[in-house]
Formats: structure tokens, C-alpha cells, sequence
């Protein structure tokens, strides 16, 4: 098993190292192959897209797809690399599993420092490490109890591709994964009980508008 884990980590790194390498000998093109230049241009964007758990956030608790929306400031340090940071909100309905009843909904924040790694067609890897704001006071049971959740640290990666349709405006698809996971109290008048961790990890995709100064 260590053996394996060790070739796949070897795998991933030879890959990796093989588009960090591709990205800094081409930067990023526009569809036909021409060249994007955006060294040192600021740029901003908005997205929208759906938000998928890929868990249960808890036993005998289903959320439903969520709709996010958000969108960037960042500045491109050379025509391969940018660094920014960006803003989501989003907001999620949840269900008991079993008896389909509305428990209610959240609406939670990240704002999520991140670097982006770009290559040939504008295609780009990103990561980023910054904060969950979580506001669940609109969830509570079939008791009335409300559930309070953590803030929590947020972790999110994955790759997009920037559309150029002019020299300064793309259009922008997004895939990837966030993290999203904390304790939380049911909350009942002045009783508060501990009901253990929460988990609002999901696959998030968008699609909006890029633009480069």
C-alpha cells in the first residue's frame, strides 16, 4: 500500500511538474494558439454555477444542490501566474432523508485567498486557503431547535479555462472542490447541545465573465 501511495505521489508530482514547465515555456493562448498577454494587469470577474455536497453534511440529513455566486480581484504576475482573491456566497436547502421534511436553509461566505497556475488555451489550475463564514440561523429541526455551525477553515482547488472573446474579456468556466467542514450546537433557548461536526464539502462549478485591465 506505501508503495503505491508513493508511486501515485511520484505520478502526480512528474504531471504536475510537466505543466508547470509547459505553462512557463507557452503562457496561456487563446483558442487558435495566439498568445494572451496579461503581465501585469489587474483583472476582476463574476461567476455563477451550482454547488453539489459530496456527502451527507450529516446522519439522516440531505442538502440539496446550492446556488453560489461570486467573483475576483486578482493581478497576474507574469502572463503563467496570478495571485487575487475571491468572495462566493452561497445558499443551500436541507431535508431529512427519510421523512422529506424542509429543515431550512444556510447562506455561507468564503473568502478565499488563491494563486493560479495558467497554460496553453488559457487553461489554468488554482488553489486557495481562506475562511468559511457559515450562518445556518434559518436551520433548526422538526423540534424547532436551531443548529448552529462553526466558522471554519476553507480549503479549495481545481482547474477552469478562460475563453478570450477580446484581448481584455473572457468568458470563464470553473471546476472544483471546496472544503467546508466544522462542530455545530443545537441550540434551544439558553441549552445549547453539541451535535459533532458538520460537513458542507462540495463540488462547485460556475461559469461568468473574466476581465483584464
Amino acid at each position: 500500500m506505501k508503495r503505491r501511495a508513493a508511486i501515485g505521489i511520484v505520478f502526480f508530482l512528474s504531471i504536475l511538474s510537466l505543466c508547470v514547465g509547459q505553462a512557463m515555456a507557452t503562457g496561456p493562448t487563446d483558442v487558435h494558439g495566439n498568445p494572451i498577454h496579461t503581465k501585469g494587469k489587474f483583472g476582476v470577474d463574476v461567476v455563477v454555477g451550482p454547488s453539489v455536497l459530496l456527502q451527507e453534511p450529516m446522519e439522516g440529513v440531505s442538502g440539496k444542490v446550492a446556488f453560489t455566486a461570486g467573483g475576483s480581484l486578482f493581478y497576474s504576475i507574469t502572463d503563467w501566474f496570478l495571485v487575487g482573491v475571491t468572495g462566493e456566497w452561497d445558499m443551500r436547502h436541507f431535508d431529512l432523508d427519510d421523512e422529506g421534511i424542509d429543515l431550512g436553509k444556510d447562506s455561507n461566505i468564503t473568502v478565499l485567498p488563491f494563486a493560479e497556475l495558467r497554460g496553453p488555451f488559457s487553461s489554468y489550475l488554482y488553489f486557495g486557503v481562506g475562511y468559511n463564514f457559515n450562518d445556518l440561523e434559518d436551520l433548526e429541526d422538526v423540534f424547532g431547535s436551531k443548529i448552529d455551525m462553526d466558522d471554519t477553515l476553507a480549503i479549495q482547488g481545481g482547474g477552469g479555462w478562460d475563453a478570450f472573446v477580446t484581448e481584455h474579456l473572457a468568458i470563464n468556466v470553473e471546476l472544483g472542490i471546496k472544503y467546508n467542514k466544522g462542530g455545530a450546537n443545537l441550540v434551544q433557548g439558553a441549552t445549547s447541545t453539541p451535535l459533532g461536526d458538520i460537513n458542507l464539502t462540495a463540488f462547485v462549478g460556475t461559469v461568468g465573465l473574466r476581465y483584464f485591465f
